[in-house]
């Protein structure tokens, strides 16, 4: 805009220079003022004319949309795009003109746009007509035409009225991209003048970037992080969070990058592991599995009949029972046809020739294994007794045995209820497989460590399932953990932990950890002995 004012001005000048000298009253020396007022009338009337075209253009621009978004910003106190200044900030960069001063006699100053819509800006007008007493000696004009012009100038001396006289610049390039140079007057007439205008206006593509713009409102502009906006690489930048806890007991709050850097972030993910005393009961699990979550008592199921527990440890489910020889299916008693004993495999309860029997179908159970409940060794059929897991509760029938070969794949005699219903040993799932401490199993058969294998189920909040012993000591050489792995509760953990412990595979940090398992490190209560191990989060 400024370019093509310049120009106008030029063009106008230029034929008032022309006019005619042989019109009436132009020999008058008198009347060399009145051209001279005439040219100051028209350079009025050009600026007036500019002023008009501004106008019309900013009416224009406040018909565009795009403006009128711009407006709603302007005032804010910061230059957005669109804007050449902001009538929230009061003074120094950024702030909306009132009038344009650069102290060069040969440029006039024209404030266009206005500081309501931020669109106020300084263009300027170089004075290219030859008139006395404005200071200024035009390229072209002389002593004789123009009483500004220097009657001494070639003299190799800088005299009053005189910019320059054999040392005149020879460019008024600055290499700052960040000024506008303008050259007026002439090294001719030693009136060569260089003015180097601070760029302010945000939003040119012309290489500057002035200091009261960013990169949302300039191309030039790079990514600053503490100038209180957020471009381009930054999530924050002045309104960083410092705390990203969003007061969800079943999210895991945590905050990265830093304020300095304009990268503070927060992730809230989602718990869904079942573990109890975190105060959350993720949606996929259940009491007693997670003690966070509200118990509902169980109801009668298919394949459930007589009195079982109502899951909640407050009485048990009335579900009705079968006569001897019958079963429970889908909530009716019907005739056992099945011709699986106690221990063999099977896949429903109709496999089973036991009366009142069931197939257990738990995951560690290779194959199935016909059963059935027992308070007492006389409640289950010839060769097989009763087997407790906790005398307060009922038991099951398992299969009599002397030795391995007794059992099939998957199973291994040895005295499963560490003799709570007699010395007999009964055929029971057991470590036969190859996996280590820490590795995935679906059943305990595929672990590597015999009759004292766990297999711990995903069912339980263990992702993938992973094999394990329990374990008393957490100092290596002395615990019972296999080499390359470590106890997790701490010397007597069962005890002074409140839980039972168990092997862990060793670890670094959590890239040696399998998916779903993190490396994490406990001391021992009583020596102060640590360990780090994969275990859950």
């Amino acid at each position: 805009m400024t370019r093509a004012i310049i120009l106008f001005v030029l063009a106008l000048s230029l034929v008032a220079c022309g006019d005619d000298p042989k019109k009436p009253g132009s020999q008058n020396p008198n009347n060399a003022n009145n051209v001279n007022n005439a040219n100051n009338v028209n350079n009025v009337n050009n600026i007036n004319n500019v002023n008009n075209i501004n106008n019309v253009n900013n009416s224009n621009n406040l018909n565009n949309e795009n403006n009128e978004n711009n407006l709603m910003l302007c005032g804010n106190g910061q230059i957005d795009a669109g804007e050449n200044c902001d009538s929230g900030i009061p003074t120094g960069d950024g702030s909306c003109p009132n009038s344009c001063e650069d102290g060069n006699a040969c440029t006039v100053g024209t404030v266009t746009g206005n500081a309501a819509s931020c669109s106020a800006a300084c263009e300027y007008s170089i004075i290219t007509g030859c008139s006395a007493g404005d200071g200024c000696c035009p390229d072209g004009c002389s002593f004789e035409t123009d009483s500004d012009c220097s009657p001494t100038c070639g003299n190799g001396t800088v005299d009053d009225g005189e910019t320059c006289d054999g040392n005149c610049p020879t460019t008024c390039n600055d290499n700052n991209a960040c000024t506008s140079d303008i050259t007026t007057g002439s090294a001719a007439n030693c009136s060569l003048q260089c003015t180097n205008m601070p760029i302010t206006a945000c939003g040119a593509a012309d290489g500057c970037c002035p200091s009261n713009c960013n990169q949302t409102n300039d191309p030039d502009c790079t990514a600053e992080c503490g100038n209180n906006t957020v471009e381009a690489g930054e999530t924050c930048d002045g309104n960083c969070p410092t705390s990203c806890v969003d007061n969800n007991a079943c999210t895991a709050d945590a905050i990265a990058g830093s304020p300095s850097m304009c990268n503070v972030s927060c992730s809230n993910t989602p718990i869904t592991v079942c573990q109890s005393g975190d105060g959350c009961c993720p949606s996929n699990c259940s009491y007693p599995t997670d003690l966070d979550c509200t118990c509902m008592p169980l109801t009668c199921q298919a394949n459930q009949c007589g009195t079982p527990p109502n899951g909640c440890g407050t009485g048990n489910l009335n579900c009705g029972g079968c006569p001897v020889g019958q079963s429970c299916q889908n909530f009716q008693c019907v005739v056992n046809q099945g011709t699986s004993d106690i221990g063999d495999a099977c896949s429903s309860d109709n496999d089973c020739s036991t009366a009142g029997g069931f197939c257990g179908t738990n995951p560690n159970f290779l194959g199935g294994y016909c059963s059935k409940e027992c308070f007492f060794d006389n409640d289950c059929p010839s060769g097989s007794h009763c087997a407790f897991e906790s005398q307060t509760e009922a038991g099951f029938c398992m299969s009599n045995c002397i030795a391995d070969n007794d059992c099939r794949t998957g199973y291994e005699c040895y005295n499963t209820d560490g003799d709570q219903n007699g010395p007999t040993n009964e055929c029971s799932p057991s470590g036969i497989g190859s996996v280590p401490v820490g590795g995935a199993c679906t059943g305990v058969y595929q672990c590597d460590g015999g009759t004292t294998a766990i297999c711990a189920l995903a069912s339980s909040g263990f992702p993938g399932g992973m094999c394990t012993f329990e374990c008393q000591f957490s100092f290596p050489g002395l615990g019972s953990c296999p080499a390359g792995s470590v106890c997790n509760g701490g010397l007597l953990g069962n005890v002074l932990g409140g839980g039972s412990a168990y092997c862990i595979d060793e670890c670094t940090t959590s890239l040696d950890c399998r998916q779903g398992y993190v490396c994490q490190t406990y001391t021992d209560p009583l020596f102060g002995t640590t360990v780090t191990g994969c275990d859950l989060p």
